[in-house]
């Protein structure tokens, strides 16, 4: 593609009214959240999926401290992370439709808040599930929580 192409092309995505600058600028804002969102799925993988495999499909004896660290909490905290990313996605989404032109002078320190915000949120709610970790004697882990409500 040559430049007098590259020249035309873009008269005429202005002419339909999408400016490239415009349509770039959102692109990265949108980057921020899709990337928390990526890394959080990918946490999943890593920190459940891999020690389910390992432990349980190649029958390798769980470690009580891995199993109560890495495995009670750890796990989970990526479940969460994600549900939170994709929630904190459609609230800056929601923004930019209320608010337009006030979502276009947020910077990138709102979007990497809320990015954290996410995480945040996961670790502090995947906290029962490290409290409540079960590693037994027959090299078993899960969780157990109480059946009864403290009242």
């Amino acid at each position: 593609m040559d430049i007098f192409d590259y020249s035309l092309w873009n008269i005429k995505l202005k002419y339909v009214g999408c400016d490239i600058t415009a349509f770039n600028t959102e692109q990265i804002w949108n980057e921020v959240f899709v990337a928390n969102l990526a890394f959080a799925d990918l946490c999943v993988g890593i920190f459940y999926v891999l020690p389910e495999t390992l432990f349980n499909r190649f029958e390798v004896k769980w470690n009580p401290h891995v199993c109560y660290m890495y495995y009670a909490y750890f796990s989970m905290v990526p479940f969460y992370v994600s549900t939170y990313a994709i929630v904190v996605l459609s609230i800056d989404r929601a923004y930019v439709i209320v608010k337009p032109l006030a979502a276009a002078s947020k910077g990138n320190t709102y979007r990497y808040g809320l990015a954290l915000s996410s995480w945040i949120t996961g670790c502090v709610l995947a906290i029962p599930y490290g409290v409540f970790g079960l590693y037994t004697e027959d090299n078993s882990c899960g969780h157990k929580f109480p059946n009864e409500l403290v009242s």
